[in-house]
């Protein structure tokens, strides 16, 4: 189903830019979407991976210093 979504969508002709588009407008609303991405990557994407890897880096120091894995739920490894 999604490749014939995509496949409809490759047929579909992207309108050109209108002419009469100020470029003032066109810069502040590239201004806009950039501050927009880079809000988003900093207060949703650098968290979860800074968490991420200081569990990863918690977890290497806790086995350098006991030997031994912490365990945390069910091993799901038997």
């Amino acid at each position: 189903m999604n490749k014939d979504l995509l496949d409809e969508l490759a047929e579909i002709d992207v309108p050109p830019l209108p002419a009469d588009l100020p470029q003032g407008v066109h810069k502040r609303v590239n201004d806009q979407l950039l501050l927009a991405h880079i809000a988003d990557f900093a207060l949703r994407c650098l968290p979860q991976a800074m968490f991420y890897f200081g569990r990863a880096l918690v977890g290497a120091c806790y086995f350098s210093l006991t030997g031994s894995h912490y365990d945390k739920g069910d091993n799901h490894a038997d």
